[in-house]
């Protein structure tokens, strides 16, 4: 058994480039629209949603972008969520999370890296050190959503 892909949610396409592309470095590999009635049947969602495709090995993750209103079609800001200025302006550390154990875990070569490069590009990272472990890390993206970054071996 293995996992084929992940779908995660963002607000804005741009939102999914700066995490996905600028900082994690990985490339759309495809994109697609699920329309209204099968996101309404699948997951209670009523409108049609763009999704980006981003290849991690031989799985891959599905980013659903929310739309801004009904009437939106691919190319038209390529499905970019409307953020309000008040979410933009806040800085990472005041990401307004849901509660929720629902997270992605990425293995990379060099985790200290990726964890400099998120905090320089201003993405939220939380570490903790544990009793005879490697220190647990999460980095978060615009939207709050969490991945756990390990070092692959």
């Amino acid at each position: 058994m293995r996992v084929v892909h992940s779908g995660i949610l963002v607000s804005s396409l741009e939102h999914a480039r700066e995490f996905f592309e600028n900082l994690l470095g990985l490339t759309c590999s495809g994109k697609y629209t699920v329309p209204g009635d099968l996101m309404n049947e699948l997951f209670g969602l009523k409108r049609s949603y763009n999704v980006r495709i981003y290849d991690i090995g031989d799985q891959k993750i599905e980013v659903f972008i929310s739309p801004r209103d009904e009437n939106q079609k691919e190319g038209s800001r390529e499905g970019s969520g409307e953020v309000s200025s008040e979410q933009n302006g806040k800085s990472p550390d005041s990401i307004d999370q849901n509660p929720t154990v629902s997270h992605l875990c990425i293995g990379v070569n060099d985790r200290e890296s990726l964890i400099e490069r998120a905090r320089d590009q201003g993405f939220r990272v939380y570490e903790r050190d544990r009793e005879g472990k490697p220190n647990l890390v999460f980095i978060y993206d615009r939207d709050g959503n969490p991945f756990e970054i390990m070092e692959d071996k």
